[in-house]
């Protein structure tokens, strides 16, 4: 595969092919479908991507899926093809003219599948089950490709569901116990179940620098909210007889909401019911204070494709303004255009 240089703007076109629901394979070419929809990723949600599309003509696919790959000339001079997403589609509405016929067409995303199923009963999932194993069954039993980072995390309790129950609820229960972000979708509409890592723990995936090949544009906010993040974080677990506590504080001198930085604690708790030992409370106590003080600083930028998504972490600058930060990318929203321009929100990492 030849290598591309996106700190290079580069211009692309699309292809939209049709995905078999029942087998995941492509069917044929969607060549009604016009460029200009839009896409849009936020970790914050459940289904954790959406979009819209306009079709020429009507448009009939039923339960299968839509690709979409965005096509672009690598360094050789040879085309790259890449899947950005692959998703459920819903024509919404119609508009009819003389000589033709519009149709609005709604993006859902592939985990749609898990949102929509229920516990027609109640389910229990017995202490010593692995729980991302478990979770990747229970995709998987739905007929759902996945991608699963390896755990051997084993319930230390029985874990009841009650009917009615989304899939998608158990699936993402199972992944908290284990520490890993909730359920996730790659561009070929897979399933992804991977270990949380505390962003303030990974390196930049992807820098946006200004200068000569600077990729977005001059038009970025920020915004700050921090009058009650909090420093510390205290978990209790709600089976020990003991009363077992786990605390984590923000110590961080670099941190400007750490207790050493205010001069007071503020303090966040919370009671958990399947906590291994106290080890186990204190790193969930720090991930938990990590999410919570995450969510101070945003800024949101507008720049041309970049290879990255939601949940990277990535470095930006702007000397002009003597902007500078490490940020997790929250969300996405890209436009189906030449430039595939994306307006992407990041939230400020203190490290």
């Amino acid at each position: 595969m030849a290598s591309i240089d996106w700190h290079i703007p580069r211009e692309g076109v699309y292809r939209f092919r049709r995905v078999s629901y029942a087998t995941r394979q492509e069917i044929e070419e969607l060549s009604s479908i016009e460029p200009g929809g839009t896409i849009t990723r936020n970790t914050n949600t459940d289904l954790k991507e959406s979009g819209k599309l306009t079709a020429v003509g009507p448009l009939s696919i039923g339960d299968d899926l839509i690709r979409i790959y965005y096509v672009v000339e690598d360094d050789d001079g040879g085309e790259e093809a890449m899947a950005i997403a692959t998703m459920h589609a819903s024509v919404e509405s119609s508009t009819y003219t003389s000589a033709t016929e519009t149709c609005t067409v709604t993006l859902y995303s592939a985990l749609l599948t898990l949102q929509g199923a229920e516990l027609t009963a109640s389910l229990t999932i017995p202490s010593g089950t692995v729980a991302v194993s478990q979770a990747a069954a229970l995709i998987t039993g739905l007929g759902l490709p996945v991608i699963a980072s390896p755990s051997a995390k084993a319930l230390t309790a029985d874990r009841s569901y009650d009917a009615g129950s989304t899939y998608l609820k158990v699936v993402n229960d199972l992944l908290d116990f284990a520490g890993y972000w909730s359920a996730l979708v790659d561009g070929w509409g897979r399933v992804v179940l991977a270990p949380y890592e505390a962003p303030a723990d990974r390196s930049s995936v992807w820098d946006f620098r200004d200068g000569e090949n600077c990729i977005y544009l001059p038009d970025v906010s920020t915004t700050t909210d921090a009058f009650s993040v909090p420093n510390v974080c205290i978990l209790t677990s709600s089976t020990s007889g003991a009363g077992l506590i786990g605390t984590y504080t923000n110590a961080d001198p670099a941190s400007p909401y750490s207790t050493v930085s205010r001069g007071r604690s503020i303090a966040m708790t919370d009671t958990v019911s399947d906590a291994v030992d106290q080890a186990d409370l204190v790193t969930r106590a720090k991930i938990k204070l990590a999410t919570a003080t995450s969510a101070t600083e945003i800024t949101t930028i507008k720049h041309a494709y970049a290879p990255v998504s939601i949940g990277d972490v990535v470095g930006f600058a702007w000397g002009r303004h003597s902007l500078a930060c490490d940020g997790s990318v929250q969300s996405q929203d890209i436009s189906l255009v030449p430039s595939a321009t994306t307006t992407t929100v990041l939230k400020r990492i203190w490290r």
